[in-house]
């Protein structure tokens, strides 16, 4: 959803959280529980005492060797897939290398995520996007894949707005697979979805613009794509940002790269329906960097070829234009008008600032407020808009993004800088940064520099960080990035999942020894802030599984023990009790009506209450609460995870949540899977998860006929 006016700010790490007037100290209230501390009670002072070197980045994995395997052996990607060739029928089954056999019995995890990556690509990966299915009726569990497969029961594919940003976790777990098996299969498998996902910024026709998704418009009235598996066919747009999003027609240089039906037309129920080719735009932050981590890893293992060769030269375009495409602006003046510093500050960091002793210095000293703001084009004023990719990252501060806290008018002009943001105006803003006060777009701000002179080998883009470094409070606001907690009836339980995935590409890829007085401080900032504050008792499997690679025994001499025990959780995973191998739907939940003695609830406390849904009155101007989903009660602890409450990513879902029953029925859309193939296959590639070693699919010629 676009930022609304009234909401005003993107939140220390989400994609929207309402203001409040003031920041508190940790501590000051009693709050339910929120704000645990973990091993050893860090501080910020750890990380003190030692200037900050720039860092670079490295190759986070080398490519693969391939087992060895039988003569002809042939590795396969697509699980239990069936072929025939020369008149004899195969099955892609798995193969265990160590025995040199096919494997007899094939440990739980491992069986799960080979079928849940079958799901995957068969039912989620559309056209190369990431996508929910609706069905047309109920599918209870216990119903078999060659039943709710039948054209019959799919309805309509859901997730266009998020799929670019999926499509990258998606990209994640195939690179992380390849890393694990070694297999020229799982190759070419990481290698089409690398593809996929980079056309999902070259379809803009806009370096460094990525769309949200695209896919076949059908004309207004339409129905749903009734039948139509595996085709990104969705309803009218009027394309003018009156449904929340704006879209733009996929012009005619791309049509060679897209199905044929995306201008042809496709048939529902028997009926032709034309159709327009169209992308979704005005991508938020998050599809950004949700994507980076995976298309950055699968970069590191890409061979020789004529198709590498063309996505290499694509992301050396792309993902350094996203900086590069920002404009620099600074709010100045500050000290000249400090009720407005105090307010803009606060909401700039965000309400309800649960801060340190000590850390709320980071907000009140700075004169100056740098920050930077990507502009989207209007699809009715694409003559204001800037196609061409500027020239290195954004040093100088651009005239129209200057705002002086002194100006009789700074008020009005801010309110505009904001209203540009919720999409208005004929140069909409899709999302701005404010590094000087938000450690996590301090870390994201750092990863689209680094990310750019990997790929580029352009000192420019460190001069960037370096100026950034010098300009912001740059240690002290990446170590308040978890400050910022709401009580668990009304936290933006997306948040998280967004941040420690950078944390993760920054860490893994920078050499502690080279610059260990940078890797030091992030580090601890993960610790104190993202373990400590921000995941807290979430029981966040993918969070825990690349803690291995963001600490070490420094930073959090308990790190071993809390990698260990996410792994054995993740072990868990599944939405059914019955069989971890049913595919994640979404079943009905309610331990309210029906208590279950594992899962104690605690009611919601009048302080959260308020914080909750009290707005909050500032210069006259009153701005809304953050607002409550309900106020039912919430599992003292993080529910397990086979009776959660599910959604598309399990680790951006509420993990406190005891009820939602989706009409009462559900078991009618099915997710895609990723909360578990992704952390399952990173854990294989960093060597916290050992089972599965040595298990790779090929294809086993079987009994029967080919038709």
């Amino acid at each position: 959803m676009r930022t609304s006016v009234s909401n005003l700010l993107t939140g220390s790490a989400g994609d929207t959280v309402t203001g409040g007037d003031e920041m508190r100290v940790r501590g000051d209230t009693e709050d339910g529980g929120r704000g645990e501390v973990g091993p050893g009670d860090l501080t910020v002072d750890s990380a003190a005492g030692s200037a900050l070197e720039v860092p670079q980045l490295m190759a986070i994995a080398e490519r693969p060797v391939e087992p060895s395997f039988p003569p002809q052996f042939e590795t396969c990607a697509l699980y239990l897939e069936e072929r025939c060739v020369e008149g004899k029928r195969q099955r892609c089954k798995i193969f265990d290398g160590g025995q040199g056999d096919w494997a007899d019995e094939v440990p739980a995890m491992t069986h799960q995520a080979f079928m849940f990556d079958r799901y995957y690509d068969l039912y989620h990966d559309v056209e190369g996007q990431t996508m929910d299915a609706h069905f047309t009726t109920v599918v209870p569990y216990g119903t078999p894949e060659s039943e709710w497969s039948k054209s019959e029961y799919f309805e309509r594919y859901d997730g266009y707005g998020d799929a670019s940003g999926w499509t990258g976790t998606a990209v994640w777990a195939a690179a992380a697979r390849y890393r694990a098996t070694g297999t020229t299969a799982d190759y070419q498998r990481m290698l089409a979805k690398l593809e996929k996902a980079v056309f999902l910024y070259e379809v803009t026709n806009v370096p460094g613009l990525i769309a949200r998704s695209h896919g076949a418009m059908l004309p207004e009235g339409a129905p749903n794509p009734h039948g139509n598996w595996g085709r990104a066919i969705r309803h009218y747009n009027p394309c003018d940002g009156t449904d929340g999003h704006f879209c733009y027609p996929i012009e005619v240089e791309f049509l060679d790269r897209i199905p044929d039906y995306y201008a042809g037309g496709v048939e529902i129920d028997d009926t032709h329906y034309d159709t327009s080719p169209a992308w979704q735009g005005d991508a938020s932050r998050d599809m950004y960097v949700r994507g980076l981590p995976g298309l950055m890893l699968a970069y590191d293992m890409l061979g020789p070829g004529g198709r590498e060769d063309a996505v290499r030269e694509a992301m050396r375009l792309e993902l350094p234009c996203t900086l590069n495409r920002m404009k620099r602006g600074r709010i100045y003046n500050l000290d000249k008008n400090l009720e407005v510093k105090e307010i803009l500050q606060g909401y700039l960091a965000g309400p309800n600032m649960l801060l340190e002793p000590g850390e709320e210095a980071v907000f009140t000293a700075a004169d100056e407020l740098v920050f930077f703001a990507m502009e989207q084009p209007h699809p009715l004023h694409w003559d204001l808009f800037e196609r061409e990719c500027p020239d290195g990252p954004p040093m100088e501060i651009d005239p129209n993004f200057e705002l002086d806290a002194t100006d009789p008018m700074f008020l009005l002009d801010l309110l505009s800088l904001f209203a540009k943001e919720g999409g208005m105006g004929d140069q909409p803003l899709a999302w701005t940064q404010h590094p000087a006060v938000r450690g996590a777009d301090t870390v994201f701000m750092t990863s689209w520099a680094l990310t750019a002179h990997y790929l580029t080998g352009d000192q420019r883009y460190l001069d960037f960080l370096q100026d950034l470094m010098e300009k912001v409070p740059y240690r002290s606001v990446i170590h308040t990035y978890g400050a910022l907690q709401l009580p668990r009836w009304c936290a933006p339980h997306f948040a998280p999942s967004l941040i420690y995935p950078s944390l993760y590409h920054l860490l893994a890829r920078i050499d502690p020894q080279q610059f260990p007085n940078y890797w030091e401080m992030l580090s601890l900032a993960v610790v104190m802030e993202g373990r400590q504050k921000d995941i807290a008792n979430r029981e966040d499997c993918l969070f825990g599984i690349l803690y291995e690679r963001m600490t070490n025994a420094m930073t959090d001499p308990d790190k071993v023990a809390y990698v260990e025990h996410h792994a054995e959780v993740l072990a868990t995973y599944g939405m059914s009790t019955e069989d971890k191998l049913e595919p994640d739907r979404n079943v009905p939940r309610n331990f309210i009506d029906t208590p279950d003695p594992a899962i104690p609830l605690l009611a919601i406390p009048a302080v959260d209450l308020a914080l909750c849904t009290e707005p909050a009155v500032v210069m006259g101007i009153t701005f809304p609460a953050p607002g409550l989903e309900d106020d039912w009660p919430r599992a003292v602890e993080a529910v397990p995870l086979p009776k959660r409450v599910g959604g598309a990513f399990l680790w951006q879902m509420d993990p406190w949540m005891v009820k939602r029953e989706y009409g009462g029925t559900g078991m009618d859309r099915q997710w895609p899977m990723l909360g578990m193939t992704t952390p399952y296959w990173v854990g294989r590639m960093d060597g916290i998860i050992t089972e599965g070693t040595g298990l790779t699919l090929g294809w086993l010629e079987i009994e029967g006929e080919c038709p």
